[in-house]
């Protein structure tokens, strides 16, 4: 056998060797596939979920800005106008504040559109707020009702539409990563299994191939020994 032509220090060395290389790379293979859930991980749990959230303040801070719009136009007097005014203004700096938040977490090209396409609609539905609260100033409340039973009514509508777009991507979006994270999981279960057998196959296929290299030139040995003090000098 050609593994006999190696002493035994070598064909220890060499099968402990092949071992470790194969404890290495599955302990590599295994440190990869769990940086990759990790990654998938924090995808859901840093872009996503935050998205999701924050798209649902949204939300609500435009349903909060649509009903002071509206108190606009019921009979109050000037200095309630004015409080609802300013109720107005903080509301929208609040949408702002809460825009830049939404922004930092785009992270898709169709998501971006979207996005875009709801500060316009946006900008528009607070510009005609604008000009009803000049019609209410002036005392033309019928000027700045036309206005939010029609512009303002279809804007809220559209504002409202791209909103639940923009959580649908997110919720997919965190959907996929989650999808994703128990795939890699799946599948690094069964390499691990098959690279644990591969293992163990080719520990037992070592240790026969060393023993049977060490055991079988000293059975000869004996064998001829044995013969030899039987009084057969002929080995």
């Amino acid at each position: 056998m050609f593994i006999r032509n190696f002493n035994l220090g070598p064909r220890l060395t060499s099968g402990f060797g092949i071992l470790a290389a194969l404890i290495v790379l599955l302990g590599m293979f295994s440190l990869s596939q769990l940086n990759t859930i990790q990654g998938n991980v924090i995808d859901v749990s840093k872009n996503w979920l935050p998205s999701v959230e924050s798209a649902n303040r949204l939300n609500t801070l435009m349903t909060r800005y649509r009903i002071f719009v509206v108190r606009i136009l019921l009979p109050s007097s000037p200095e309630t106008i004015a409080k609802d005014k300013a109720f107005l203004i903080s509301i929208d700096k609040e949408i702002k504040e809460e825009e830049r938040v939404y922004e930092s977490l785009i992270s898709e090209s169709g998501e971006r559109g979207i996005y875009d396409k709801l500060l316009v609609k946006r900008s528009k539905y607070v510009a005609n707020t604008e000009k009803m609260i000049d019609f209410v100033n002036a005392g033309d409340i019928a000027s700045a009702k036309v206005i939010l039973d029609n512009e303002n009514f279809i804007l809220a509508q559209e504002i409202s539409d791209l909103l639940q777009q923009l959580s649908d991507i997110n919720h997919q979006g965190a959907s996929k990563s989650a999808d994703a994270a128990d795939q890699i999981y799946v599948h690094s279960q069964m390499m691990v299994v098959a690279s644990i057998l591969l293992s163990l196959f080719i520990t037992i296929t070592l240790a026969i191939i060393v023993t049977r290299s060490i055991t079988l030139p000293i059975a000869s040995a004996v064998a001829a020994t044995e013969t030899v003090a039987a009084g057969d000098l002929t080995q």
